[in-house]
Parts: C-alpha cells; sequence; structure tokens
C-alpha cells in the first residue's frame, strides 16, 4: 500500500466562529435593515466572487513560487 500524505484537517473551531458571525450578520440584515431575500442573496454572490478572487489569487501565487524551481536559467537560449 502506498503511505498517502497526510491532509491538512480543517480547524472546526475556526470554521464554527466564522459561520456564527455571518449568521448574525445576515440574521442583523433582515431584522435590523430591513433587507429582502434578493438583496441578501446579491450580498452573499458578492462574498462568493470575493472568495472566487482570493483563491484564484492563491493559486497563481503558488504557481508563482513554484514554476521552474529546478531549472537553471543561465544561458538558456544561448
Amino acid at each position: 500500500m502506498v503511505d498517502e500524505p497526510p491532509t491538512a484537517a480543517p480547524d472546526w473551531a475556526k470554521i464554527t466562529k466564522a459561520y456564527d458571525v455571518i449568521d448574525t450578520a445576515m440574521d442583523n440584515m433582515i431584522t435590523e435593515d430591513k433587507m429582502n431575500f434578493l438583496e441578501l442573496a446579491i450580498v452573499m454572490m458578492m462574498a462568493k466572487e470575493k472568495l472566487d478572487q482570493e483563491k484564484i489569487g492563491l493559486y497563481l501565487e503558488l504557481e508563482k513560487q513554484t514554476e521552474h524551481k529546478d531549472i537553471d536559467d543561465k544561458g538558456l537560449y544561448r
């Protein structure tokens, strides 16, 4: 059997804490700000877009760090 590298386990305490903050904020948007479902859905869509942007940025940064790591560029085009 092939040894698989260990995977990073999610920190459920942080996840739960963040979810509770978002849940409370959503409740406040509905009760205090009188937002309707459509407005709240747009806010969540915008948050997802921001999350996607951050994910792409991290992927690009990782690619930049690992790209051609083992290639020696000296005299490559000579």
